[in-house]
């Protein structure tokens, strides 16, 4: 600071007039940076970590696998974004999420894509008899790739059908189906006991959904984040865990 701060004298310091000037902005100083460092340490014990998930994993999947890793004591202060992939694919890119779990899904240069779960899609209807000519589906708003693989397991197995709703998510192809609008197809994991309506058993038909983790390439996934995401994967996917134990 181009002045004498103290001068020494008889194996004494002694403060100079620019070393008393000094000391009380230097104690605000020194005050200032303890208390952003207790701040960030506050901050690391309490970090938020911002889930974006779709309304059918939000809904079905996730919140089971959330209190999972509450009840065993997880630091981590959550907070659940549910809506539609495009939507949840933004926030990722402006880092407003720390991960998504999403259907339909590819990687590109900004985000990373692992596989989570992939779920058997079962067929429901208000009282099943046989399949019906043509059969009158009822089907969420599937990914491009999902409506061509459902698409071309029907043709395999033979069975005309025509689409008669496309809803946003698992509650209203349930509700149709309950009251005979068609035969809805859901992932198994969606059903609940008790719900009003029946399985329409298809052998020869066995599509799927698969849903997948997503961040940004960028992400630092700091340790108590990779315990996070490590609980949600061996609870949505039991075996993954068990073929990566030693």
């Amino acid at each position: 600071y181009g002045t004498r701060f103290f001068l020494r004298q008889s194996g004494r310091l002694y403060r100079t007039e620019g070393g008393k000037r000094f000391y009380p902005h230097a104690r605000l100083v020194i005050e200032a940076a303890e208390q952003l460092e207790c701040a960030v340490r506050d901050q690391k014990l309490r970090m938020k970590v911002h889930i974006g998930a779709t309304p059918t994993a939000g809904t079905y999947y996730l919140p089971a696998a959330l209190s999972r890793y509450r009840d065993a004591g997880g630091e981590l202060d959550l907070y659940l974004h549910t809506g539609p992939t495009s939507q949840l694919e933004e926030m990722l890119r402006n880092a407003q999420l720390d991960f998504a779990v999403m259907e339909e899904m590819r990687s590109t240069q900004e985000l990373l894509v692992r596989p989570l779960l992939e779920e058997q899609m079962v067929f429901i209807t208000d009282a099943p008899v046989s399949v019906p000519n043509p059969m009158p589906l009822l089907i969420m708003d599937l990914g491009e790739r999902d409506r061509q693989r459902l698409e071309q397991a029907l043709y395999q197995a033979g069975i005309p059908y025509v689409i008669k709703g496309l809803f946003a998510d698992v509650e209203g192809v349930k509700r149709c189906a309950a009251r005979g609008f068609g035969v809805g197809i859901i992932p198994a994991g969606t059903i609940r006991p008790g719900e009003p309506y029946q399985r329409l058993e298809i052998p020869q038909v066995a599509p799927t959904r698969r849903f997948f983790l997503v961040h940004h390439r960028k992400k630092f996934l700091f340790p108590q984040l990779r315990q996070l995401i490590g609980t949600l994967e061996s609870h949505l996917n039991p075996s993954r865990e068990t073929e990566e134990a030693p």
